[in-house]
Formats: structure tokens, sequence, C-alpha cells
């Protein structure tokens, strides 16, 4: 028998395969989700393959398949990286105080932030942000904070000038 259809089934989209001639495979152009696989089942968008032959049979195949399932799983990686925004110290402020206080949002609409990996880089080394809690003394530059997505990107380096000023 024959093959009749092919189509493969993405997040919902049902997509028609065609048979390329030259290289005896079905295919198709698809549009790739808009939000990253990190919040999918197993990180991955499981991709469905159903083909029909002129007789009426119908296989079916997808991510759980022995032996096709790991090539059924489209994984779609973030494209935006989440924004940072220091509130305080402003640029260029100047810090009295050997415990100030940092303000800062990070927002993302996709994989999220994972918050053990807030670094704040204190002159020339970085710190998790919580190390620092209890004060540092002397003065110091504040050059920057960093941050890593949930699906392990290093996104953003915030440098501002906010210098601390010894009493």
């Amino acid at each position: 028998m024959s093959v009749k259809t092919v189509q493969a089934v993405i997040n919902g989209m049902t997509y028609t395969l065609t048979l390329n001639a030259s290289t005896g495979k079905y295919e198709t152009t698809v549009t790739a989700p808009t939000k990253s696989s990190y919040t999918q089942t197993n990180r991955y968008y499981n991709v469905t393959i159903t083909a029909t032959d002129n007789a009426g049979n119908v296989t079916t195949k997808n991510a759980t398949d022995s032996v096709l399932g790991s090539s059924l799983q489209l994984k779609v990686v973030e494209k935006v990286a989440p924004v940072q925004t220091l509130v305080s110290p402003t640029d260029g402020a100047v810090l009295i105080t050997n415990k100030p206080t940092f303000t800062w949002t990070i927002t993302d609409d996709d994989s999220g932030v994972n918050p053990d990996t807030i670094r704040i880089k204190i002159d020339s080394s970085e710190h998790h942000f919580h190390d620092i809690a209890s004060g540092i003394g002397g003065c110091h530059r504040l050059l920057g904070i960093y941050f890593f997505d949930n699906e392990e990107a290093k996104r953003k380096r915030t440098p501002t000038k906010a210098q601390r000023k010894r009493r």
C-alpha cells in the first residue's frame, strides 16, 4: 500500500506533510511555538505524526515511541531575554552605609528567572546576593547584577556607577 496522507500535530496545530520526490521524505514547514519548551512536560513539545495509507490503515508515532521518540521532541529555546531594572541606588549614587539596600526588578514572561543564580558584582568579585547581607567594609564599586533564566542562559549585566563612600 502507498501512503495517502501524513500529518504532524505540534502544540495543537495540525500540519500536512508532502512527499519530497528528490529525498523520498515527507516534509512541511512549521511555525515554532512562541513560548520556549521549558515549561512543557519533559521540557519539549511533543510532535505526533500520523500516516494513513490508501487502505485506511493508520500509524501514529510520538515522543514516547521507542524508535522515533527522540526525533519527535521539539525543543524551543527562549527568544526574549528577561528584563532587569535597577531601581536604587541610581546610577552615580554615593552610598554612605556598609549595608546599602539595592532594589531591582527582573521579569521574564517565558521560562522565568532562577533566583539562586542572582549575583552582584562588587569591585572585581561576584557575590550571591544573600552572601553580602551582613555588609561590606571599605569603599566599593557596584559593577553589575547578573542572573540566569531557567534555561540556564546568562541573561543580563546591568552596570552602575554607584559607589560606597568611606565614613
